[in-house]
């Protein structure tokens, strides 16, 4: 898994229904007697879906779980992504999750002083406000959403489930008192700085309970499980959370036997963070954003950089360019001038780089570059 080159990938339009199987490999679909290939991103061939298409049973519950939209796009596609290791998108199709509803998950990653099937700390309650805040401070809860994903056989049947325990890095709560007044407090789950990461170790023990009620639910099948566990990033971070570590538990199993960590997270670039293993791309980063923002003045630009690591290598680069605004002139000078310094190297153009370019008010351009071919590619949104 460590070697796994996981990329950020965008889910393509959900594709129709698929013709005969042979040799256990899915064909390309067919619209029309117009053969559609399976969706690729960079390389990497994506799953089909199933047809009729089904939804999440827990459809919505991960909004009100998970707080940053990055890490809600982080853990389903990376979820995806982390399961070609085990799911081989040439047999199998992609469904969403079908056996945990929204009733069950709540009830998972509720207190245990509260809801008996809960994952989270139990507190003892108390109507004094400072008591109760106090409470939750000392006891957060750690669980905080857990996302299942089904992977199917050319007849529809489950053969592979995937889950994804996210936990939390920050938990944020709220007690009100005898006025109705809402009094809101944070903390940073594991503080201790001790060089051991406690959600970690507190999901591998849920993880154990959660596979083995699994295993007990005579409505799931008994298909082989691809666990994993995400830990989320805070709520206004501007990179997502990410994978601490995942296990695969044959059919017929109910233990977990080890774990393999997952070195694959992102950092904001530049940053000191990034600088502690990567300061080579975090200065050139830096470099170039003082480029722009020096020869673009007048157009009052922010720029926001975002690095994928694996294995402590930079594997990605995602940009974001914003303006209060600017004419179709002076886009495309900007479009020009980001463009020769992604050639020049005065960013690292080893690993594919994606820059979106947008105003106050809505998506103006995107450049992509291909290290492969050594190609810009560019699409200007139509106004």
């Amino acid at each position: 898994m460590s070697n796994l080159k996981v990329v950020i990938i965008l889910i393509a339009s959900l594709l129709l229904l698929s013709s005969c199987i042979s040799n256990d490999v899915i064909p390309e679909q067919e619209s029309n007697g117009q053969k559609i290939p399976s969706p690729v991103t960079q390389g990497k061939e994506m799953y089909k879906v199933k047809t009729p298409v089904k939804f999440n049973i827990a459809r919505g519950s991960i909004i009100n779980n998970i707080d940053n939209p990055l890490d809600i796009n982080e853990i389903e596609l990376g979820l995806m992504v982390l399961s070609m290791e085990h799911f081989s998108p040439e047999k199998f199709y992609f469904q969403e999750g079908q056996y945990l509803d929204k009733e069950t998950i709540n009830k998972w990653i509720g207190r245990e002083s509260s809801e008996p099937e809960g994952f989270n700390p139990p507190i003892k309650g108390s109507k004094n406000v400072e008591e109760a805040l106090k409470q939750e401070k000392d006891n957060p809860k750690i669980v905080s959403h857990i996302l299942e994903q089904n992977f199917l056989d050319e007849n529809g049947k489950t053969k592979g489930i995937s889950l994804a325990i996210s936990l939390n890095s920050y938990y944020y709560f709220q007690v009100s008192d005898n006025n109705g007044l809402i009094h809101s407090g944070k903390v940073k789950v594991d503080d201790n700085k001790n060089g051991i990461n406690d959600v970690k170790i507190y999901g591998e023990k849920i993880a154990e309970k959660v596979i083995k009620r699994i295993r007990n639910n005579k409505e799931i099948p008994n298909v082989p499980i691809f666990l994993t566990l995400y830990q989320e990033e805070s709520q206004g971070s501007v990179v997502p959370g990410r994978f601490l570590s995942g296990t695969f538990v044959p059919e017929n199993e109910s233990g977990i036997n080890d774990w393999e960590n997952i070195d694959k997270k992102y950092m904001e670039l530049p940053s000191s963070d990034a600088e502690k293993i990567d300061r080579y791309s975090s200065e050139s980063f830096k470099n170039f954003k003082d480029d722009v923002e020096k020869n673009f003045s007048n157009l009052n630009i922010k720029i926001l950089g975002k690095g994928l690591y694996i294995d402590e290598s930079l594997s990605e680069l995602s940009i974001d360019i914003e303006t209060a605004g600017l004419s179709h002139p002076q886009l495309i000078a900007l479009i020009q001038y980001v463009g020769a310094e992604i050639q020049s190297q005065v960013i690292p153009n080893t690993v594919p780089i994606k820059v979106n370019i947008s105003s106050i008010k809505e998506a103006e351009a995107v450049l992509t570059w291909d290290p492969v071919s050594q190609e810009i590619k560019t699409h200007i949104y139509n106004k």
